[in-house]
């Protein structure tokens, strides 16, 4: 087939929703359950069903064929499990490389660096208490150094996290420090990137 429509008009089957983790919308195309990558572990669900993609080798899965739920559905990185295995793998072979750029650059940004992020840098400093006790996101260089040696298991749950860090700093600081916290953004972004450089064959 030349295009997904050349493939809905010539397929005569059930509809189904199709999710892509993080999509902002669903989109209703018509496939089969031989289009399910699980194959031989195809659950083969009746009716409507939910798919969801994998953010590894782009295959598409009924989300009951690989255990997940539509609460699970969100906008982490999805990998099936084959892709989540060498997806830990690669995250254990550069773990130790990580966990050292993390500390060298909270060392060098004292502001985000330490325990806490101070009161007086919060536009609303009540906010200060809730911000650096999270458990929703590591709200310190400090505290993401702990999670890359503890809590991830893949880049991508790093990548989402220290985004959502970024993201809730600038929202929650005073406005002369949006230009710290980009410099850390990009620095992250070019942390990860040197070391999958590093890592590629």
């Amino acid at each position: 087939f030349t295009s997904t429509r050349d493939y809905v008009e010539k397929c005569k089957c059930s509809t189904f929703f199709i999710w892509k983790m993080g999509a902002k919308k669903r989109k209703k195309i018509i496939w089969n359950n031989n289009d399910c990558k699980a194959a031989e572990n195809c659950k083969r669900p009746e009716s409507t069903s939910t798919w969801v993609k994998c953010d590894n080798c782009k295959g598409w899965f009924h989300i009951v064929c690989v255990g997940l739920t539509q609460d699970d559905l969100n906008d982490r990185d999805w990998f099936c499990p084959p892709c989540d295995k060498l997806k830990i793998e690669e995250y254990n072979m550069m773990k130790d490389k990580l966990i050292v750029k993390v500390e060298e650059l909270a060392k060098t940004q004292q502001d985000f660096g330490g325990l806490t992020i101070p009161r007086d840098m919060f536009k609303d400093r009540k906010n200060a208490t809730s911000f650096n006790f999270s458990t929703a996101f590591p709200p310190t260089l400090m505290e993401l150094c702990k999670r890359v040696k503890s809590k991830y298991k893949t880049i991508s749950d790093f990548k989402f996290e220290y985004i959502m860090m970024c993201k809730k700093l600038k929202s929650e600081l005073l406005d002369n420090y949006a230009s710290q916290v980009q410099y850390v953004e990009y620095e992250l972004d070019d942390i990860l990137d040197d070391l999958l450089k590093v890592e590629e064959p």
